[in-house]
């Protein structure tokens, strides 16, 4: 649409035909029309944002305007400041609540009990050094892994104690795990987000 509207405009500068005006100026209203409504859609889906903060962690479950951070920062760090709440802002979250991640949360559309996450239709695993420890009797079923902290075990443990659908690697884990985790997963084809000199990632929770 974008082409269309960009051709049709300089057109009708080269012959001055009315109808070239005329239909770039309809697609610039649709395309005004199509950008507000998926806008809106976003803003009142359920979304999880798995932020790009370095050595920091940061996860943003935002449920309309409202929002939950699990993030080892404060709200008044300038990293949070000029980071996070800027994506806040971008979201229109009115109402954000800030915890960090050894807090347990119960909210009547969020659920945190230690390393697991309960929000919307969608479970997460944190995955740090506490919980790499453990060796689950069965293997237990989830949407997300968030794999911070630099545990040592890595993705065999995950493997082994977990179904998911989706890695997440935070910024906060080493080279040496980054990579052996991108080998891992190449290997076992395994979908995987690495947060770690990217940009940030948003999952949509609603389905």
């Amino acid at each position: 649409m974008l082409y269309v509207i960009i051709i049709s405009f300089f057109y009708f500068f080269y012959n001055k035909n009315l109808r070239l005006l005329k239909l770039s100026l309809f697609c610039s209203l649709l395309f005004c029309i199509s950008f507000s409504l998926k806008k809106i859609s976003l803003s009142h889906a359920d979304s999880i944002a798995w932020l790009s903060l370095k050595k920091h962690q940061g996860i943003v479950f935002k449920k309309g305007t409202d929002a939950i951070v699990l993030t080892d920062l404060k709200n008044t760090d300038k990293i949070y400041q000029y980071s996070i709440q800027p994506y806040l802002d971008s979201c229109q979250v009115s109402n954000a609540l800030v915890y960090n991640l050894n807090q347990d949360i119960n909210t009547p559309w969020l659920i945190k009990k230690r390393n697991l996450v309960g929000f919307s239709n969608k479970k997460v695993v944190i995955f740090d050094k506490q919980i790499d420890d453990n060796v689950l009797p069965q293997k237990f079923n989830t949407d997300y892994i968030y794999l911070t902290g630099n545990p040592d075990r890595g993705l065999n443990n995950i493997d082994n104690n977990f179904n998911y659908r989706e890695l997440v690697v935070d910024g906060s884990n080493s080279d040496q795990l980054v990579n052996r985790i991108r080998q891992q997963t190449i290997d076992k084809n395994v979908i995987y987000k690495l947060l770690k000199r990217n940009n940030s990632q948003i999952s949509v929770s609603n389905d």
